[in-house]
């Protein structure tokens, strides 16, 4: 485990309808929307750089299965706000060999994998609970896909 992931030296933690996310010293304040957008370029960032250092997709569950058995707040029964604001305008996740580059404004974190992956699951319970805390009950599927091999004229069908 890096330096980066001692106690209380990163995380993410939920606050009212925003998700904190802290490296060191740097605080993110994320909305919850974007906290999930955010994990799931983590870890498809993380599985990359996974199969660059040769780990098998079977792993992979074992470095995410702590999210199912951790507990999310109830749901609130209304929707609200806070009014807290995000303090991170653009954001940016990708790969270096063994290593998940995230960059937030002007700030780059690079993170070995399998940190990335803890960093994932505290990132997406983060965003549940954000998310009951504002009482939104929706259910909002995104699919991300990396296409290799795909030829010019090949013909993808997207259904939403």
């Amino acid at each position: 485990m890096s330096e980066l992931f001692r106690q209380r030296q990163c995380g993410a933690t939920q606050r009212c309808d925003v998700v904190d996310l802290k490296f060191g010293s740097y605080n993110a304040v994320l909305y919850y929307q974007t906290a999930f957008r955010l994990a799931s370029a983590i870890l498809q960032a993380a599985k990359l750089a996974g199969r660059h250092e040769g780990v098998e997709l079977r792993k992979w569950l074992d470095f995410v299965k702590t999210e199912h058995f951790n507990p999310v707040k109830p749901t609130h029964f209304e929707y609200r706000r806070s009014g807290v604001t995000s303090n991170v305008h653009a954001w940016e996740v990708a790969w270096e060999g063994s290593l998940v580059v995230i960059k937030l404004d002007d700030t780059t974190i690079k993170l070995h994998f399998g940190d990335a992956f803890e960093l994932y699951t505290m990132l997406r319970l983060a965003g549940k609970d954000a998310k009951g805390w504002a009482g939104d009950t929706s259910r909002y599927w995104n699919t991300r896909a990396t296409l290799t091999d795909a030829e010019a004229d090949d013909k993808i069908l997207y259904a939403h």
